[in-house]
């Protein structure tokens, strides 16, 4: 993660700027460390709370070519993040 603490430097200080500030990783376990350590910073300081809410999430699902049409896995398609 030390390759990520200017990118997450900059993101802040936009943030703190009143910008408008994306992060963008090409791998989704990055991005989800990413996140969490911008989290904590903007707990630190005080700009979000400190507790965390569920949020229900929907995720595409689409069915391989053994599972079309027969709704298997259609279930697995609503899961909850904690952010």
């Amino acid at each position: 993660m030390k390759h990520c603490g200017r990118a997450v430097e900059q993101h802040l200080k936009a943030l703190r700027a009143g910008k408008t500030s994306l992060m963008i990783s090409p791998r989704h376990e990055e991005a989800r460390k990413v996140a969490s350590v911008v989290r904590e910073r903007l707990k630190a300081e005080g700009a979000l709370g400190i507790e965390n809410y569920p949020v229900s999430v929907l995720r595409r699902m689409d069915p391989g070519p053994d599972q079309a049409l027969s709704g298997i896995g259609c279930n697995r398609a609503l899961r909850s993040f904690s952010i």
